[in-house]
Parts: structure tokens; sequence; C-alpha cells
């Protein structure tokens, strides 16, 4: 058996990474020190009317990127909306991705969203003996309609802020009657008139297992499948018995906040269990507020008011949407000292935050994926970007970023977490579709020399609504000196220059920037090929950490021992002589591992052979009389042997030479890397695979739960062990066949 060297001749190398730009990091509260951290866009386009998505790293320092996403909003867009979007049920969390399907209609599509307030927990009291968990820790509004109400969760912290001269505690998000977008602090008041009689309303839908005495507390449907607590379940949580009433109101008129709300009583209990249905609510007292709903009868018009406030300024301003952030981070376009006076805010940490601009009329969305970062470098984020006032939200697992109905950060739990409530966008145009503007998703382009790219062109229709995103139809041109375009629609790259995309009568540029090194590697460090199935090498560069395919052809490549297999000029792998299976695996500049044997024609007829440990043969010799077992058991012919209707023949080791295996399995299982036999730990060739639904994985055990996950993958054992019942020695396969 003869062995061969493949060597291409092109040399590439990691490559330096470009700035785009810079952001001042302000790290402390009177801004005497600065940072300059670099800021790279990776893509930015426009995903609904007036919203661009953008997906950009942050770099403080060398090896430690930030991975951030952020939508821009502009709010005097006529197609576009906010909204504040929670479970149907209070006290039920819910993932953003099933919300998206939820509240996804014609003339109102789900464009995208981020997770926003924080919700109680089993641990916390409130949960663990007040019964509240999964309820929101404060205040939150959908569509002028209060969802509960705003507490004095996390208010108190640190002393005013030295310049403003005034408490920055908790920064709500709030959208206006204007479609204004406004941060600020908020607190609330409500009450109910019976007559000329008035009494404070203590809570919303805070459905609470050991309610206060003296007090009037309102529910709506919010509540969703919840019924207000029955006065049994309260006794027997207290071990008292205390009366209390209920009172089922039907509204006039649709939800509002800081406006008179009208409403008839329908009905008087005094056992709870009330389930509320839309466009009604449920007024319980107990002790002086039982007292107080007793004057009202049935038939009784009543009057209330929801009312939630500027804290600062005491203006009410006529709310549509209203969430809870964290801390209130920046003010007036300064970092306030909420940023250092609490630990959770002053450590690395992926975050959710939110900007305004100066005129309300911009509003920014951004998620910090882990590690994440300090809310001092969030909030000098989103004011580089513009934002006049921002604030935090809930971060670690909670922080995620779905944009069409997927969660684009990896997530602290490796999967979507059901969140409190989130912040939607959504487009509310005509359903239309069809195309009269074109786009790209990145108008700058850092290349490797010979990268070959399909870039992405978006279609909008005239709402400005994302229609198609792999526009067809868009021809490419460019100079020669930049590169060319392949028969496919390829572009590569030769150097620096313009990329012209024409569609239909318009034209859009793209800035390409050549960069000298790319770190190249082979996609497969080995590969199986016959006589029947040539192979296109396939090579990589990555830029940014984004991969390019490089061109085989742009690559020169020679062959060491060209009777066993060719490469012609577009870098197409063939054998050359009559074995059906060869092995080749690539030595040389690309930094692949050594060679291995390929089959070769017969070179003799030998009795013996000796094989290495792949199985091939590398001596041969006659056979000889001690050689010959015992043969008066039933055998096999030789006739039988490896052919049609015959049988596979086993070698020493119990295992199927490669040229019993047929073209067909050979031809289309891929190499997925080796695997320790004793641990089924595998060690994946580039650190990844995709499992059959598409699935990325950056590890991978050999065991009978993946089988069917990873059909087609073949792996080389690396020492000799037994592992789910087989033996396997060095240099083994194993492949699955879909069940194990």
């Amino acid at each position: 058996m003869k062995r061969f060297l493949l060597i291409p001749v092109l040399l590439l190398s990691l490559a330096t990474k470009a700035q785009h730009g810079t952001i001042n990091i302000q790290t402390n509260l009177d801004s005497t020190v600065i940072k300059p951290y670099a800021i790279d866009t990776l893509e930015s386009y426009q995903v609904g009317p007036g919203i661009i998505y953008t997906r950009f790293d942050i770099t403080a320092k060398a090896n430690d990127i930030r991975h951030c996403y952020i939508y821009e909003v502009d709010l005097t867009n006529p197609y576009n909306t906010v909204e504040e979007s929670h479970s149907t049920t209070m006290g039920n969390t819910e993932r953003m991705v099933d919300a998206h399907k939820r509240l996804d209609a014609p003339e109102h599509r789900s464009i995208g969203s981020v997770n926003c307030n924080f919700w109680i927990v089993a641990t916390q009291d409130e949960g663990q003996y007040n019964g509240l968990t999964g309820v929101p820790c404060t205040g939150q509004v959908r569509n002028g309609k209060i969802g509960t109400n705003i507490t004095n969760w996390n208010i108190g912290h640190g002393n005013p802020d030295p310049v403003l001269g005034r408490k920055q505690d908790i920064g709500y998000l709030m959208i206006d009657a204007d479609k204004k977008a406004h941060i600020d602090q908020f607190s609330w008041d409500a009450h109910l008139a019976i007559g000329d009689q008035a009494m404070p309303i203590a809570e919303v839908n805070r459905n609470r297992s050991n309610p206060s005495d003296n007090e009037v507390v309102m529910f709506n449907s919010d509540m969703g499948t919840k019924s207000t607590l029955t006065k049994e379940d309260i006794n027997k949580r207290l071990g008292t018995d205390l009366p209390m009433i209920e009172l089922v109101v039907k509204l006039e008129q649709d939800w509002a906040m800081n406006q008179h709300l009208f409403g008839v009583v329908e009905s008087i209990n005094y056992t709870g269990g009330t389930k509320i249905q839309d466009g009604y609510a449920v007024f319980r007292g107990r002790g002086t507020g039982k007292t107080f709903l007793e004057t009202a009868k049935v038939g009784d018009r009543l009057q209330f008011i929801i009312g939630m406030y500027e804290s600062l300024s005491g203006e009410r301003p006529n709310i549509k949407q209203l969430s809870a952030g964290n801390c209130y981070v920046l003010r007036e376009g300064r970092l306030t000292n909420r940023n250092w006076n609490e630990d959770y805010n002053n450590k690395n940490y992926p975050r959710t935050g939110f900007g305004v601009s100066k005129d309300h009329n911009t509003l920014w969305m951004m998620v910090m994926e882990k590690p994440g970062m300090y809310t001092h470098e969030m909030a000098s984020i989103l004011r580089h970007f513009g934002a006049w006032e921002a604030t935090g939200a809930d971060g670690g697992g909670s922080a995620q970023f779905n944009l069409g109905g997927q969660i684009l950060n990896p997530t602290t739990e490796g999967q979507p977490r059901a969140v409190g409530n989130s912040i939607f966008l959504f487009s509310t145009a005509p359903e239309d579709s069809t195309v009269v503007e074109m786009r790209t998703t990145a108008t700058f382009l850092k290349l490797p020399k010979y990268a070959a790219i399909k870039p992405e062109f978006l279609g909008y229709n005239q709402y400005g609504m994302l229609i198609d995103k792999n526009l067809p139809g868009v021809k490419l041109s460019c100079a020669p000196e930049t590169g060319y375009i392949t028969e496919d629609g390829y572009f590569v790259c030769l150097g620096s220059g313009v990329l012209t995309a024409t569609y239909d009568q318009a034209s859009l540029p793209i800035e390409i920037v050549i960069v000298d090194e790319a770190n190249p590697s082979l996609r497969l460090s080995n590969v199986l090929i016959s006589n029947k199935t040539p192979y296109e090498i396939e090579i990589n560069g990555v830029v940014d950490n984004k991969q390019f395919k490089v061109l085989p052809s742009a690559v020169e490549w020679a062959i060491e021992d060209n009777t066993i297999c060719t490469i012609d000029e577009n870098g197409v792998l063939k054998s050359t002589f009559g074995g059906t299976a060869d092995a080749v695996e690539w030595e040389g500049v690309l930094n692949a591992p050594s060679t291995l044997g390929s089959e070769e024609g017969p070179v003799g007829t030998f009795s013996k052979v000796t094989v290495d440990k792949y199985g091939l043969v590398t001596a041969g010799a006659q056979l000889e009389a001690s050689d010959i077992p015992d043969l008066s058991a039933t055998y096999v012919t030789v006739a039988r042997e490896g052919k049609a209707n015959g049988v596979a023949t086993l070698d020493a080791n119990a295992k199927i030479n490669l040229d019993q295996i047929p073209d067909a399995l050979l031809g289309n299982v891929k190499f997925g890397g080796t695997f320790n036999p004793e641990t089924g730990v595998c060690a994946l060739v580039n650190n990844k695979i995709v499992d059959v639904d598409g699935v990325e994985y950056t590890e991978l055990t050999i065991n009978a739960e993946n089988a069917a996950k990873f059909t087609g993958y073949y792996f080389l054992a690396t020492s000799s062990a037994t592992l789910v019942d087989i033996e396997f020695l060095v240099g083994d396969w194993c492949i699955s066949n879909g069940t194990a």
C-alpha cells in the first residue's frame, strides 16, 4: 500500500480584528474615568416598519468580547406598535417564543421582543407565604388595562444623585397614548367611590392567601383561568374566620389609566371564588373594606380610577403600556449612582436594558448575552446609540432577545426561559406581499482573499415590512480587481472595492474590505472517496467570528502520488484505481492531521498479510502448514466471499473490510470525529456537529439516546475498550443505524 500527501500551496492565517468605531464607557459616577471599547457591527437590517435589528460585539480588551443584540424603534412610524405582554393568567410565566405565536395576527404581526419585569419566585416571602408566586414584583399595564399595581419593590437604594439631586430607584418603561416612550420612576394610587363615599384600592390582581384587614382590593380578567380565592381557603390559611364580600362589576367602557371608569354592580357574594370575564372587575373587602362595599347593591353605578403618576413631577400621563425595569441607570444623559450602589448592578451579568431618546420618539431594547456586562457598561452603550434615559431589566437566564419567534442569544439554561412579562414589537401594516424595495444584511464586509459568498438580500413591501429574507433575482457585479461572479451566483473576493447588487431598477453598493489573514482550515480532516464518488475539497476561512467558504479552485494543489488519486483545477479529488473505498487524510500547511494509507490495486498474491491499525495491508507472505486451521467445520467457499449474493468477510479483529462496504453507504456518511470507547466522549471535527434536525452541538457522548440524532456520522476509536456492549479497537468505526 502506498501513502500520499495532499499539499495546498496557498497559505492563509488568522485575521486582525478591524474596528468599526469606539464607545466611551463611563466607569465611575463623576465621569473622571472613561475607557474606550471597540464596537463591531456584525449585522444590521430592518425587520419591520421603523424597526432596525442590529447584532454587534463590544471589545473591552483582548479576548474580552461581549455579544449584544439591539432593536431601534422609530415610534413616529405609523405602522409599528410597542406592547407589554404577560401570560393570560396572572401568576403564570410564559416563554416569549410562545407569546410570539399567541399574539401574531393579520395587521398585528409579531416582530420580536425582549424580557422585562422581575417576578416573585416561590422562595421569596411574597411567594412562599402570600401565594403570589409568578406575579410581577411591581406594576405593569397592557393596552391601558392594569395588570398589577406598583409596589415598593427595590425602592430605597442609596442617596440622591449628586448632580440631579434626586433619587433614581426604579426605571419604568412607559408608552403613552401618543406613542411616546418614557423612562421614569412611577408611583400609583387608586380609589373606588360608592355614592358620595370613597375608599382607596389597596392592590390589583394580587390574590393573596393572607390578605390584610380593613382594605378593598380589585381583580380583573388578567386573572385568566384563576378565580379569586374563596373565603374558606383564606380562613384556612389564616386559621381564623374573617368575613369578606365581593362585588362583581360590569364596566361601561374600556380599561384606561388615570381616567374615571364606571361600572354597574351585577352580583354580590360573600364566598369568593369568582372567575372574571373580560370587561368586568371584582372588588373584595374585609373589615372596614367590607363595611364600605356593603353600602352598594345590585344595579348600583360605581365610579373608580386607577392612577399611575411620575413620582417626581406628579404628572399623570395617558398610559397605554407600562412595565418596571430594575435600576434607573441613565437620567438626562447622565449615569446615575444606581449603577454602583447595588450588587446586582455592579457585576458582570447577562442583561436586558431599555433606552429612550430625549424627544421620546425612539426606543432601544438591548440584550447582552452571557457572560454579560456591568450596568454602567450597558448604560454607556445605550447612551452611545442616542438614549437620554435608560433602565435595566431582569437579567441572567431571563435576558432573552426574540426575533421572529426565535431566541437569538444563548441563554444560561440552554433553552428559552418562561418570564413574567416582556416588551413586544408589532407591525400593524396592512397585509401586502409585494416587494418594492431591496436591502442587504451587511453593507460592509471583511473577507479573506478567495472567499466565496452569496450575500443575503432582503425584500420589503411598501410599508417597510420584511417579506423575503432571501430575495431571488438579485444580480451581482464588481470590478475585476475586486473579484468575480461565478456561474452559480457566488462572489469570489480578490481585493477591496465595491460589490454592486441590482434588483429590477434598483442598485445597492456593498463595501468589500479584504483582510490578509483568515485562519483557513479544511472542513473535513479526512474523507472517504471511491472511483465513483469524487470529492470537492472544502476550505473555510474565519473573519470576526464569521465563517466563509474559500474556493478550492483558488488554491494550487499538489498530489504526492497521483497513481492513487488526482485533483483537478477546481479542487475535486478523484480516486485513480479500482478500489471502492479510499480513506484519505490531509497533511500540509492547513494544519491537518497526518496521512492515512489508501487502498491501491494488487501488487502481488499472498496467502497471508499483515495489516496496520486502519485495517490496511502492510506486508504479505505465503501460507504455511501451521497456519491452516481445522477445516472440519462448515465453511464459506472463497467463491462466495465478498461477492453478490455471498457474504462479507471479516478481518482478524472481526471487523468488515472497507472494500466489503457498499459505495452507497461510504459516499453518504460523514466523519464526525474521534471518540474514547472508555467514556464515549467525542473529540468533534471543528469542535462542533449538527444533528438531523439542524441543531448544532459543541460536545457529544456516544450513547443510545444520541443514536437517532446523529445518523449518518461515523467516529474513529482512539483506544481499545468496550462501549454499549461493543468491543472497540483502535481505529474502529462507530456509526449509528438510527436506533443504536
